[in-house]
Protein backbone atom coordinates (compact mmCIF):
# COMPACT_ATOMS: atom_id res chain seq x y z
CA UNK A 1 0.00 0.00 0.00
CA UNK A 2 1.33 3.43 -0.92
CA UNK A 3 2.37 5.70 1.91
CA UNK A 4 0.14 8.42 0.48
CA UNK A 5 -2.78 5.97 0.47
CA UNK A 6 -2.15 5.16 4.13
CA UNK A 7 -2.37 8.84 5.03
CA UNK A 8 -5.57 9.27 3.00
CA UNK A 9 -7.15 6.22 4.68
CA UNK A 10 -6.18 7.59 8.09
CA UNK A 11 -7.81 10.94 7.42
CA UNK A 12 -10.87 9.24 5.94
CA UNK A 13 -11.20 7.10 9.08
CA UNK A 14 -11.02 10.17 11.28
CA UNK A 15 -13.52 11.98 9.06
CA UNK A 16 -15.89 8.99 9.20
CA UNK A 17 -15.64 8.93 13.00
CA UNK A 18 -16.41 12.66 13.19
CA UNK A 19 -19.39 12.24 10.84
CA UNK A 20 -20.64 9.34 12.98
CA UNK A 21 -20.30 11.42 16.14
CA UNK A 22 -22.11 14.36 14.55
CA UNK A 23 -24.93 12.15 13.25
CA UNK A 24 -25.31 10.41 16.61
CA UNK A 25 -25.45 13.73 18.47
CA UNK A 26 -27.98 15.15 15.97
CA UNK A 27 -30.23 12.08 16.23
CA UNK A 28 -30.07 12.00 20.01
CA UNK A 29 -30.58 15.77 20.20
CA UNK A 30 -33.69 15.46 18.03
CA UNK A 31 -34.96 12.72 20.34
CA UNK A 32 -34.32 14.82 23.43
CA UNK A 33 -35.97 17.79 21.71
CA UNK A 34 -39.03 15.64 20.97
CA UNK A 35 -39.13 14.57 24.62
CA UNK A 36 -38.82 18.19 25.74
CA UNK A 37 -41.61 19.25 23.37
CA UNK A 38 -43.79 16.40 24.64
CA UNK A 39 -43.05 17.46 28.19
CA UNK A 40 -43.88 21.08 27.42
CA UNK A 41 -46.89 20.58 25.12
CA UNK A 42 -48.51 17.64 26.88
CA UNK A 43 -47.55 17.05 30.50
CA UNK A 44 -46.78 20.63 31.51
CA UNK A 45 -49.95 21.94 29.85
CA UNK A 46 -52.07 19.27 31.52
CA UNK A 47 -50.50 20.06 34.88
CA UNK A 48 -51.03 23.78 34.44
CA UNK A 49 -54.65 23.33 33.39
CA UNK A 50 -55.31 20.89 36.24
CA UNK A 51 -54.10 23.52 38.70
CA UNK A 52 -56.28 26.11 36.97
CA UNK A 53 -59.19 23.67 37.27
CA UNK A 54 -58.64 23.58 41.02
CA UNK A 55 -58.82 27.37 41.13
CA UNK A 56 -61.98 27.44 39.01
CA UNK A 57 -63.68 24.97 41.35
CA UNK A 58 -62.69 27.09 44.35
CA UNK A 59 -64.14 30.15 42.56
CA UNK A 60 -67.38 28.27 41.83
CA UNK A 61 -67.69 27.35 45.49
CA UNK A 62 -66.85 30.88 46.57
CA UNK A 63 -69.42 32.42 44.20
CA UNK A 64 -72.19 30.06 45.29
CA UNK A 65 -71.30 30.59 48.93
CA UNK A 66 -71.57 34.36 48.39
CA UNK A 67 -75.02 33.86 46.83
CA UNK A 68 -76.09 31.72 49.80
CA UNK A 69 -74.82 34.21 52.34
CA UNK A 70 -75.82 37.50 50.71
CA UNK A 71 -78.70 36.54 48.45
CA UNK A 72 -76.95 38.35 45.57
CA UNK A 73 -78.13 36.30 42.56
CA UNK A 74 -75.73 38.12 40.22
CA UNK A 75 -73.03 35.86 41.61
CA UNK A 76 -74.73 32.94 39.81
CA UNK A 77 -73.34 34.35 36.53
CA UNK A 78 -69.85 34.37 37.97
CA UNK A 79 -70.24 30.78 39.16
CA UNK A 80 -71.48 29.74 35.69
CA UNK A 81 -68.49 31.44 34.05
CA UNK A 82 -66.02 29.50 36.20
CA UNK A 83 -68.03 26.31 35.58
CA UNK A 84 -67.77 26.77 31.79
CA UNK A 85 -64.05 27.55 32.04
CA UNK A 86 -63.50 24.40 34.07
CA UNK A 87 -65.42 22.34 31.48
CA UNK A 88 -63.29 23.75 28.66
CA UNK A 89 -60.12 22.80 30.52
CA UNK A 90 -61.42 19.28 31.04
CA UNK A 91 -62.52 18.95 27.39
CA UNK A 92 -59.06 20.01 26.15
CA UNK A 93 -57.34 17.56 28.47
CA UNK A 94 -59.73 14.75 27.46
CA UNK A 95 -58.98 15.47 23.79
CA UNK A 96 -55.21 15.35 24.44
CA UNK A 97 -55.51 12.02 26.21
CA UNK A 98 -57.66 10.69 23.37
CA UNK A 99 -55.03 11.64 20.77
CA UNK A 100 -52.29 10.05 22.85
CA UNK A 101 -54.34 6.87 23.28
CA UNK A 102 -54.38 7.24 27.08
CA UNK A 103 -57.73 5.50 27.57
CA UNK A 104 -57.54 5.18 31.37
CA UNK A 105 -56.66 8.85 31.85
CA UNK A 106 -59.42 9.84 29.45
CA UNK A 107 -61.95 7.86 31.51
CA UNK A 108 -60.75 9.47 34.74
CA UNK A 109 -61.18 12.95 33.26
CA UNK A 110 -64.67 12.10 32.07
CA UNK A 111 -65.55 10.92 35.58
CA UNK A 112 -64.21 14.22 36.96
CA UNK A 113 -66.35 16.07 34.42
CA UNK A 114 -69.48 14.24 35.65
CA UNK A 115 -68.48 15.02 39.25
CA UNK A 116 -68.01 18.67 38.31
CA UNK A 117 -71.52 18.79 36.84
CA UNK A 118 -72.99 17.21 40.01
CA UNK A 119 -70.95 19.61 42.12
CA UNK A 120 -72.21 22.63 40.21
CA UNK A 121 -75.85 21.48 40.24
CA UNK A 122 -75.81 20.77 43.99
CA UNK A 123 -74.09 24.09 44.64
CA UNK A 124 -76.78 26.01 42.76
CA UNK A 125 -79.53 24.02 44.48
CA UNK A 126 -77.97 24.79 47.87
CA UNK A 127 -77.78 28.52 47.06
CA UNK A 128 -81.43 28.58 45.90
CA UNK A 129 -82.51 26.79 49.07
CA UNK A 130 -80.73 29.39 51.20
CA UNK A 131 -82.41 32.19 49.24
CA UNK A 132 -85.87 30.66 48.86
CA UNK A 133 -86.35 28.56 52.00
CA UNK A 134 -83.96 29.94 54.56
CA UNK A 135 -80.94 28.84 56.46
CA UNK A 136 -82.24 25.49 57.73
CA UNK A 137 -83.22 24.28 54.25
CA UNK A 138 -79.92 25.54 52.88
CA UNK A 139 -77.95 23.70 55.56
CA UNK A 140 -79.65 20.44 54.54
CA UNK A 141 -78.37 20.86 50.98
CA UNK A 142 -75.00 21.98 52.24
CA UNK A 143 -74.74 18.60 53.96
CA UNK A 144 -75.23 17.01 50.53
CA UNK A 145 -72.97 19.50 48.76
CA UNK A 146 -69.89 19.20 51.00
CA UNK A 147 -69.19 15.46 50.35
CA UNK A 148 -69.48 16.01 46.59
CA UNK A 149 -67.15 19.01 46.83
CA UNK A 150 -64.64 17.00 48.85
CA UNK A 151 -64.84 14.09 46.41
CA UNK A 152 -64.30 16.40 43.44
CA UNK A 153 -61.40 18.17 45.14
CA UNK A 154 -59.79 14.82 45.95
CA UNK A 155 -60.14 13.70 42.33
CA UNK A 156 -58.60 16.93 41.04
CA UNK A 157 -55.76 16.74 43.57
CA UNK A 158 -55.11 13.15 42.53
CA UNK A 159 -54.99 14.24 38.90
CA UNK A 160 -52.63 17.12 39.70
CA UNK A 161 -50.42 14.80 41.76
CA UNK A 162 -50.31 12.28 38.91
CA UNK A 163 -49.40 15.00 36.39
CA UNK A 164 -46.67 16.23 38.72
CA UNK A 165 -45.25 12.70 39.01
CA UNK A 166 -45.29 12.29 35.23
CA UNK A 167 -43.73 15.72 34.81
CA UNK A 168 -40.99 14.90 37.29
CA UNK A 169 -40.45 11.45 35.76
CA UNK A 170 -40.21 12.85 32.23
CA UNK A 171 -37.90 15.61 33.40
CA UNK A 172 -35.61 13.08 35.04
CA UNK A 173 -35.69 10.93 31.89
CA UNK A 174 -34.82 13.96 29.80
CA UNK A 175 -31.98 14.91 32.15
CA UNK A 176 -30.71 11.33 32.07
CA UNK A 177 -30.95 11.27 28.29
CA UNK A 178 -28.99 14.50 28.02
CA UNK A 179 -26.41 13.00 30.35
CA UNK A 180 -26.25 9.95 28.08
CA UNK A 181 -25.66 12.21 25.08
CA UNK A 182 -22.77 13.85 26.92
CA UNK A 183 -21.27 10.47 27.79
CA UNK A 184 -21.62 9.18 24.24
CA UNK A 185 -20.14 12.40 22.87
CA UNK A 186 -17.23 12.13 25.29
CA UNK A 187 -16.73 8.43 24.49
CA UNK A 188 -16.82 8.91 20.72
CA UNK A 189 -14.52 11.94 21.01
CA UNK A 190 -12.12 9.83 23.07
CA UNK A 191 -12.26 7.06 20.45
CA UNK A 192 -11.55 9.60 17.70
CA UNK A 193 -8.59 10.93 19.66
CA UNK A 194 -7.28 7.40 20.23
CA UNK A 195 -7.72 6.59 16.53
CA UNK A 196 -5.96 9.82 15.61
CA UNK A 197 -3.06 9.09 17.97
CA UNK A 198 -2.84 5.46 16.80
CA UNK A 199 -2.88 6.51 13.14
CA UNK A 200 -0.24 9.17 13.80
CA UNK A 201 1.98 6.63 15.56
CA UNK A 202 1.54 4.04 12.80
CA UNK A 203 2.23 6.59 10.07
CA UNK A 204 5.27 7.90 11.95
CA UNK A 205 6.62 4.37 12.46
CA UNK A 206 6.00 3.48 8.82
CA UNK A 207 7.64 6.70 7.64
CA UNK A 208 10.63 6.21 9.97
CA UNK A 209 11.15 2.62 8.82
CA UNK A 210 10.94 3.73 5.19
CA UNK A 211 13.51 6.47 5.71
CA UNK A 212 15.80 4.03 7.55
CA UNK A 213 15.51 1.50 4.72
CA UNK A 214 16.47 4.04 2.05
CA UNK A 215 19.20 5.50 4.30
CA UNK A 216 20.67 2.02 4.80
CA UNK A 217 21.18 1.63 1.05
CA UNK A 218 22.60 5.17 0.84
CA UNK A 219 25.04 4.43 3.67
CA UNK A 220 26.19 1.18 2.03
CA UNK A 221 26.74 3.02 -1.23
CA UNK A 222 28.72 5.79 0.47
CA UNK A 223 30.93 3.11 2.05
CA UNK A 224 31.49 1.43 -1.37
CA UNK A 225 29.67 -1.61 -0.06
CA UNK A 226 27.49 -2.84 -2.91
CA UNK A 227 26.62 -6.19 -1.38
CA UNK A 228 22.86 -6.66 -1.40
CA UNK A 229 22.31 -7.98 2.12
CA UNK A 230 19.08 -6.10 2.97
CA UNK A 231 15.61 -7.69 2.75
CA UNK A 232 12.24 -5.91 2.83
CA UNK A 233 8.60 -6.39 1.83
CA UNK A 234 7.44 -2.80 1.51
CA UNK A 235 5.45 -1.87 -1.59
CA UNK A 236 5.03 1.84 -0.97
CA UNK A 237 7.15 4.72 -2.23
CA UNK A 238 9.98 3.83 0.16
CA UNK A 239 9.85 0.22 -0.99
CA UNK A 240 10.06 1.27 -4.63
CA UNK A 241 13.06 3.51 -3.90
CA UNK A 242 14.77 0.70 -1.97
CA UNK A 243 14.01 -1.70 -4.85
CA UNK A 244 15.72 0.70 -7.26
CA UNK A 245 18.77 0.70 -4.99
CA UNK A 246 18.60 -3.09 -4.83
CA UNK A 247 18.50 -3.39 -8.64
CA UNK A 248 21.35 -0.87 -8.96
CA UNK A 249 23.41 -2.90 -6.51
CA UNK A 250 22.78 -6.03 -8.59
CA UNK A 251 23.92 -4.25 -11.76
CA UNK A 252 27.04 -2.97 -9.99
CA UNK A 253 27.78 -6.41 -8.63
CA UNK A 254 27.44 -7.92 -12.10
CA UNK A 255 29.68 -5.19 -13.54
CA UNK A 256 32.35 -5.72 -10.88
CA UNK A 257 32.17 -9.46 -11.38
CA UNK A 258 32.67 -8.97 -15.14
CA UNK A 259 35.61 -6.66 -14.58
CA UNK A 260 37.13 -9.10 -12.12
CA UNK A 261 36.72 -11.95 -14.58
CA UNK A 262 38.37 -9.87 -17.32
CA UNK A 263 41.21 -8.95 -14.99
CA UNK A 264 41.77 -12.58 -14.08
CA UNK A 265 41.85 -13.54 -17.76
CA UNK A 266 44.35 -10.77 -18.50
CA UNK A 267 46.56 -11.92 -15.63
CA UNK A 268 46.51 -15.47 -16.94
CA UNK A 269 47.51 -14.27 -20.42
CA UNK A 270 50.32 -12.24 -18.89
CA UNK A 271 51.61 -15.23 -16.98
CA UNK A 272 51.42 -17.35 -20.12
CA UNK A 273 53.34 -14.75 -22.10
CA UNK A 274 55.99 -14.52 -19.38
CA UNK A 275 56.43 -18.28 -19.40
CA UNK A 276 56.72 -18.29 -23.19
CA UNK A 277 59.32 -15.50 -22.99
CA UNK A 278 61.35 -17.48 -20.49
CA UNK A 279 61.19 -20.56 -22.71
CA UNK A 280 62.24 -18.46 -25.74
CA UNK A 281 65.18 -17.01 -23.80
CA UNK A 282 66.30 -20.47 -22.78
CA UNK A 283 66.01 -21.64 -26.36
CA UNK A 284 68.09 -18.66 -27.50
CA UNK A 285 70.72 -19.49 -24.89
CA UNK A 286 70.77 -23.09 -26.08
CA UNK A 287 71.05 -21.94 -29.66
CA UNK A 288 73.89 -19.59 -28.71
CA UNK A 289 75.67 -22.37 -26.88
CA UNK A 290 75.14 -24.68 -29.80
CA UNK A 291 76.50 -22.01 -32.16
CA UNK A 292 79.60 -21.55 -30.00
CA UNK A 293 80.14 -25.27 -29.93
CA UNK A 294 79.79 -25.43 -33.68
CA UNK A 295 82.30 -22.60 -34.05
CA UNK A 296 84.77 -24.46 -31.93
CA UNK A 297 84.24 -27.60 -33.95
CA UNK A 298 84.64 -25.62 -37.14
CA UNK A 299 87.92 -24.21 -35.98
CA UNK A 300 89.06 -27.63 -35.06
CA UNK A 301 88.12 -28.90 -38.49
CA UNK A 302 89.90 -25.97 -40.15
CA UNK A 303 93.01 -26.77 -38.30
Amino acid sequence: MKFKTKIIISYMSILAAIIFLTAAVIIMSNTSQSDAEFLQSRVSVSLSEAKQLELDIVQIQQSLTDVSASGDTSRFDMAEKYFKDANKLLDRDIERKNKLGKVDLEKQLKVIKVQLQDYYNLGKKMAHEYIDNGRDAGNVWMGKFDPVAEKLSAAIEKQVSMYMEVDESKSLELIGFLGLIKKITFLVSLIIIIILIAMSILITISFTKGVKLVSAYSDKLSENDIRDSLSFKRKDEFGKTALQFKNSFKLLNNLVSGIKTSTDTTANVKDSLAASAEETAATIVNIKNSTASLSEESEKLNK
